[in-house]
């Protein structure tokens, strides 16, 4: 038994597949250091590779290790092992954060790490925001930006302000906070300078800033009753803080004034009847709530904005506006669906569902997510479930209350069974491939099996059973030939006047009528055959009397015609079983011998009645 070794082997189909590979580089090469001949095992090798800006690629470096353990013959064994290597850009550096008068301006230092690569490679900086943070754990393999709750509001980004990078976010409104990641990129470019194959390199760390808070902000939307006609919803908002606010040149009084408007996204805002507030002083225009009363909350979703003015009564600001949270739902087969929206200026991150069952006097907690949908399973079909959410946000700054608790309205649903369920897979055999030239079959079927959905599908937990349909050709329209009252009988016999030619598809029903889709379509043809005999004797001995085919299967009419030795036509039939009792067309004895036949057949398939392939011709010998 000799001992292991290592090899590296490296592959590349293409240079435009795969780019270079570690061992491909003429600087910075990947190095990978064995000892040579056969060593004692365990068997150690070091693989060492100084990455570049050069390697940065959106694709893995695939390093395969292969070691062997014979060396001198071809009896040893291998073992294949791969390694993927990422190589990602470096995130810039020192992110900071400043606040100007109606921008927040980002810097970062200059130079980057990677800014001079040739070819353009080194694109620029994305700028990624959110509303609050969100420190989550970076992936280095996968470094993407999607799905963490920040937006690309900027790309391309290149400007620099002594040595630094900087970038000015004008789009942005007063008592917030923002939280900024730089991103940069990296793309190649084809012949006619397009970017392609573009990548993103490390984020940066995150920074945040808080915008000056001289405007009121509101904390809490939410509904209170549900009801078409006398829906309540409770609003409270805190002050402007000192010295965002300048008193001295904004002095009071002070005062607060609270709009509504219908829906998410209102066109217009009005007076909220009995929601102004009235200060002296800023010491006494302290944090307010109002009780909002008269709604439609079964139906609607409300928005809030708090106008807030200064002294002489000038409109100073607003507060960022913020909805209630509105719950809809669906109602299906044992379930019922929950989504929710709202649109609010701070970061609501769980949601907590709760729902009176049937029978039930309270509601119960069911479930705290973070998606903004939801489906509760394993109903009653016909009995009503109630929900409502509350909301659980921040606005991730200080001297605000933490977490924020706001509730949507009180919403039922039936779940009834109004979902088919998922179509069966079909597949069709028939007795063709048992059939032989000489045996016959005397009924022929084709044999129908499929799969159950109750073991494939979750929506066909009551499949009751499945319906059958047949249609003659590809063209033809199908026709329901029978009904299977059980879910799990998977198979069905089947044959026609037509023989085995013709289409199938299935459904699954319920037990309460509703039909799946169609399953796959699967056409069989007919196996025609038709073989005539050489010799018949129409002696009147009762055997052998009639001259007829030996097998028959399938076949529609024939043209056949007999010769005798001068060419003379002496007999024709159109019919299958030809039946010829060796008499002439007119009705004579023919004398005993050699005559010559031809035989057109006309075979029933699944297009139609169509010729045979092969003209069928030979010698008959007439025996009396």
């Amino acid at each position: 038994m000799l001992l292991p070794r290592i090899l590296i082997a490296i592959q590349c189909k293409s240079e435009t597949e795969c780019f270079r590979w570690p061992f491909e580089f003429t600087e910075n090469r990947a190095i990978f250091t064995v000892a040579t001949g056969f060593q004692d095992q365990p068997l150690t090798g070091k693989f060492s590779w100084v990455t570049t800006c050069d390697h940065i690629s959106g694709r893995y470096y695939d390093v395969i290790f292969k070691a062997d353990d014979n060396f001198f013959d071809t009896t040893g064994l291998s073992t294949l092992r791969t390694v993927r290597i990422k190589v990602s850009g470096p995130p810039p550096e020192n992110p900071a954060t400043e606040l100007l008068e109606s921008a927040v301006k980002l810097t970062w230092d200059s130079p980057y790490a990677c800014e001079d690569l040739p070819n353009e490679y080194f694109r620029g900086f994305a700028i990624w925001r959110r509303n609050s943070s969100n420190n989550f754990q970076l992936d280095t393999c996968n470094p993407n930006m999607t799905g963490k709750g920040y937006t690309r509001i900027a790309f391309g980004q290149k400007n620099i302000e002594a040595d630094k990078y900087f970038y000015e976010d004008s789009n942005i409104e007063r008592g917030r906070t923002y939280c900024y990641r730089i991103v940069p990129e990296f793309a190649r470019l084809s012949v006619a300078g397009n970017p392609y194959n573009q990548v993103e390199g490390l984020p940066s760390v995150e920074i945040c800033v808080q915008l000056s808070r001289d405007i009121p902000i509101i904390t809490k939307v939410s509904v209170e009753e549900t009801s078409q006609t006398d829906g309540a919803i409770f609003v409270r908002w805190t002050k402007p803080l000192i010295p965002d606010l300048d008193t001295l040149l904004f002095p009071g009084p002070y005062k607060y004034v609270l709009k509504r408007g219908i829906g998410q996204l209102p066109a217009f805002f009005t007076e909220t009847p009995g929601a102004s507030f009235e200060a002296a002083s800023f010491g006494e225009a302290n944090d307010t709530f109002f009780l909002d009363t008269g709604l439609n909350t079964t139906e609607l979703s409300y928005t809030y904005i708090v106008d807030f003015y200064t002294s002489g009564n000038i409109l100073y600001g607003n507060a960022n506006q913020a909805s209630s949270v509105f719950l809809n739902i669906v109602s299906t087969d044992r379930r019922n669906i929950l989504t929710w929206d709202e649109s609010v200026p701070w970061e609501n991150y769980e949601f907590r569902i709760s729902r009176r069952a049937p029978g039930e006097p309270d509601f119960t907690f069911l479930a705290a997510i973070a998606e903004r949908s939801y489906t509760d399973r394993n109903l009653i079909n016909g009995e009503e479930y109630c929900y409502f959410i509350e909301t659980v946000g921040t606005y991730g700054f200080n001297q605000i209350e933490d977490p924020l608790f706001n509730l949507s309205q009180i919403i039922c649903g039936i779940p009834i069974d109004s979902v088919p369920p998922c179509s069966p897979i079909l597949v069709v055999e028939n007795d063709c491939e048992r059939l032989n030239e000489i045996d016959e079959i005397e009924v022929l079927f084709n044999y129908l099996s499929w799969t159950n959905p109750i073991l494939t599908c979750e929506d066909s937990e009551d499949t009751d059973g499945y319906n059958i349909y047949y249609a003659r050709s590809e063209l033809s329209v199908f026709e329901l030939i029978a009904t299977i009252n059980n879910a799990g009988t998977l198979t069905f016999q089947h044959n026609t006047e037509f023989g085995l030619a013709g289409c199938y598809r299935i459904t699954s029903i319920d037990t309460i009528g509703n039909e799946s889709p169609p399953s796959n379509i699967v056409c069989l043809d007919n196996c025609p055959a038709y073989q005539l005999p050489n010799v018949f004797t129409p002696n009147g001995d009762g055997s052998n009397d009639v001259f007829k085919p030996i097998l028959n299967r399938f076949v529609n009419n024939i043209e056949f015609k007999v010769f005798n030795r001068w060419g003379n036509l002496v007999f024709a039939s159109n019919e299958p079983l030809i039946n010829w009792d060796g008499k002439s067309t007119g009705g004579q004895d023919l004398a005993d011998g050699t005559y010559f036949y031809t035989c057109k057949v006309f075979e029933e398939r699944l297009e139609g009645i169509i010729q045979g392939s092969t003209l069928l011709s030979g010698y008959i010998e007439l025996l009396r």
